[in-house]
């Protein structure tokens, strides 16, 4: 037995040990952040898709407010149907009423088609007064309907639970505003 010799000891066998470790740590730090905010992503895309939606059908509507003679909906009902029905389609999406109570808050632009200044007429109103009736000759009129909700958390985190903050997101829903817009194709239904 030679006394005083090293041996050189091999490191990959040391590697090869660690990295279980090392990936599980990799994957729990990056992954799941990752995941988290794919997941919020994907939520948040259907919720702007609802208002897409939203407003679509509604631009296709007769009349703006009053539901019309041949027993269709108005813009307003059609959007808030419409709303309704595209979130409810999908978990962990969930809307919050305006201050009228309705979800879909509807609104008139009217664009003026020489100086191009939009003007944004007071929400869930049908056109009246020095407004109306409509005059598709010098403006141009498209409907916005707005949406406000809360997106919930992929995986409910229970963070701090006594007087901890609260993490949009992470521990508490996430609240979203979307809003879309389209050209009224009846627009002489926009004052009924």
């Amino acid at each position: 037995m030679a006394v005083g010799r090293k041996t050189k000891r091999n490191l990959i066998g040391t590697s090869m040990a660690e990295m279980p470790l090392a990936l599980w740590i990799v994957i729990m730090a990056m992954a799941f952040p990752l995941i988290v905010m794919v997941m919020l992503s994907v939520k948040f895309g259907f919720f702007w898709n609802a208002a897409r939606d939203a407003c679509k059908q509604a631009a296709s509507a007769q009349t703006f407010k009053n539901a019309p003679p041949d027993g269709t909906l108005s813009a307003m009902d059609t959007a808030e149907s419409v709303a309704n029905m595209a979130a409810s389609s999908f978990s962990g999406i969930s809307l919050v009423p305006g201050p009228d109570g309705r979800v879909a808050q509807v609104s008139i632009i009217k664009t003026d088609l020489t100086t191009q200044t939009p003007s944004v007429l007071s929400a869930d109103q049908p056109l009246s007064g020095a407004n109306a009736p409509p005059d598709p000759e010098n403006f141009y009129y498209s409907i916005q309907v707005q949406l406000t909700g809360d997106i919930q958390p992929f995986i409910q985190h229970p963070g701090v639970q006594f007087g901890g903050p609260q993490v949009p997101g992470l521990t508490a829903p996430f609240r979203v505003t979307c809003s879309s817009q389209f050209p009224f194709e009846n627009v002489q239904g926009l004052d009924d």
